[in-house]
């Protein structure tokens, strides 16, 4: 089955770098490398000082520990360093997602987020949960979230601060949602690459890893409960060794 066309990235590899004015992007100011470390309080020198060089399947230990440790219930041993988000989402549609599986994602959305699940269970299984227009904002339907699901629903896919309307939920919006995922044994897929990112003044939800056990939280890197964990790490091994093979 081919994975449906990358619309977003066809449309970037077009346009991002020859034209010159942008009102589409989705990512932040960069920074020089200078400015990062300054920001860090570590010096260029000592930076410099690191090797390049394999490290561990599941990522560098220490890199792994500190991400854990912006969470208050999570260890190194539930975090997975991954290359790119996409290949978190792959990775754990074929580690939780069985034949006959649905999938509820909120739409619309970054096309992994869709075309990733499609691959795995089908287009006819990957249900859209629409956004609604208010009178100036986007607004949660939770009764349309609640007749999507069929006793066939395995996850749920939501992505907050939302890319690409900027919606962001109130905190007890969100935890409404858990609870419909708890009560229904469901998934939570959550990706979380801009969380955080909000205007002065606008209070940030808690993380979904705070909030349920049920879930699978990508920002980038995926904080995998069992028994999914062991299933993501065997698929991390064989996705290895095909990009090895392919050198």
């Amino acid at each position: 089955m081919k994975i449906a066309p990358f619309s977003t990235e066809h449309f970037y590899a077009r346009y991002e770098f020859s034209t010159p004015y942008q009102l589409c992007n989705s990512d932040c100011e960069t920074v020089t490398i200078s400015e990062l470390l300054a920001l860090a309080e570590i010096a260029i020198e000592e930076f410099g000082q690191l090797a390049l060089g394999y490290t561990e399947t599941l990522g560098h230990p220490q890199l792994r520990e500190q991400i854990a440790e912006s969470y208050a219930h999570t260890s190194s041993d539930d975090v997975i360093m991954l290359g790119t988000p996409v290949e978190g989402i792959y990775l754990v549609a074929r580690a939780a997602l069985d034949p006959g599986d649905e999938v509820i994602v909120l739409s619309p959305a970054y096309d992994a987020l869709i075309h990733m699940f499609e691959h795995v269970v089908g287009a006819d299984k990957v249900r859209k949960w629409e956004f609604t227009a208010g009178g100036h904002e986007w607004v949660l339907d939770i009764q349309q979230l609640n007749r999507l699901i069929t006793p066939h629903t395995k996850m749920l896919v939501v992505n907050f601060p939302h890319n690409p309307t900027g919606y962001l939920p109130t905190q007890e919006q969100f935890s409404e949602i858990v609870r419909i995922v708890e009560r229904n044994g469901l998934l939570l897929f959550c990706d979380e690459m801009y969380f955080g990112l909000v205007h002065s003044g606008t209070l940030a939800i808690k993380s979904a890893v705070e909030l349920t056990q049920e879930g699978v939280f990508e920002r980038m890197a995926a904080e995998v409960p069992e028994p999914l964990y062991s299933q993501a790490l065997d698929y991390l091994e064989a996705w290895g060794s095909v990009m090895s093979g392919l050198q």
